[in-house]
């Protein structure tokens, strides 16, 4: 379905009948890069996955916009399919950054936080200028070169060959990306917030992995930070770079599949106290 929210364009599939866990893509992707995997996340979960705006198949964006917007259009697309309670969360890379944003601002909303690949750390200095002199290639008419080189470096070396078909669909999937809509993008992942202090506050476990070979959320540095986390969990996916999700598709599935069903175990539990609890009578004056 294609979905106009706050004026900014979305496609969204819905399949499944278990949990509901909304899932979103990364930076030049669409929903189409969980396609190995669908098949066995909808024997699990009633899956949400989405095109964020100027990606896939929902169309250009035209305006700037910040991943806390795209947060709040996330809760009226969960209101608009008639989603009730709490919901599992997963994204890879800048779809976690979304999700990020959603706990810290609906924190009643996400049953499980599930971020592949995704940074909680803000955009550095370092970062934005990398970040400018891509939007100068993408101004010039050369988003193509750097899909056609940054996307294969994503995986793990010894990965690329096998995978080359998928890398290419991927590929395929950036070319449809407009270059005002990569422009707003790249600007959005320029002013990224912080939300490591997520991590330790939020009421709900968070899930990190992390890839062996990831040159874009280095694992050296979710390792370094992992001692400051209270809240967090982080899982390596040995063989994996950026696309852990792809390049080690059971042992994912396995260890998302894990998390979510201990969380869905914490809020029966929380219920049954709840549910036990004596109810206090008001006193009479």
């Amino acid at each position: 379905m294609y979905l106009n929210i706050n004026r900014r364009n979305y496609c969204v599939e819905v399949q499944g009948e278990g949990e509901p866990l909304l899932l979103l893509h990364g930076y030049m992707e669409s929903k189409k890069v969980f396609d190995p995997i669908m098949d066995k996340l909808i024997l699990q979960y009633k899956v949400i996955a989405v095109d964020l705006p100027g990606h896939g198949d929902a169309g250009e964006i035209t305006t700037p916009f910040s991943f806390d917007e795209l947060a709040a259009d996330m809760m009226m697309l969960l209101d608009y399919l008639e989603i009730e309670g709490r919901v599992h969360f997963a994204g890879h890379s800048m779809g976690g950054y979304v999700g990020q944003a959603m706990a810290a601002f609906y924190p009643n909303t996400l049953k499980s936080l599930t971020l592949v690949h995704s940074a909680t750390w803000a955009a550095s200095k370092e970062y934005q200028k990398l970040k400018d002199r891509e939007k100068t290639f993408v101004l010039k008419g050369k988003a193509g070169s750097i899909s056609r080189i940054s996307i294969p470096e994503s995986f793990a070396p010894k990965n690329r060959e096998k995978m080359r078909p998928f890398i290419d669909l991927l590929i395929e999937e950036s070319s449809k990306i407009t270059t005002e809509s990569l422009v707003h993008i790249i600007d959005a992942m320029k002013e990224r917030k912080s939300w490591h202090h997520l991590v330790n506050c939020y009421p709900i476990p968070v899930h990190i992995t992390g890839g062996t070979f990831d040159q874009v959320a280095p694992l050296e540095k979710l390792q370094k930070d992992l001692p400051n986390w209270r809240n967090g969990h982080l899982t390596v996916l040995e063989q994996s770079g950026h696309h852990g999700f792809i390049e080690e598709p059971e042992k994912f599935l396995y260890l998302l599949n894990q998390f979510t069903s201990q969380i869905d175990e914490h809020w029966k539990e929380r219920q049954k106290a709840k549910e036990a609890a004596p109810k206090s009578n008001s006193s009479e004056e």
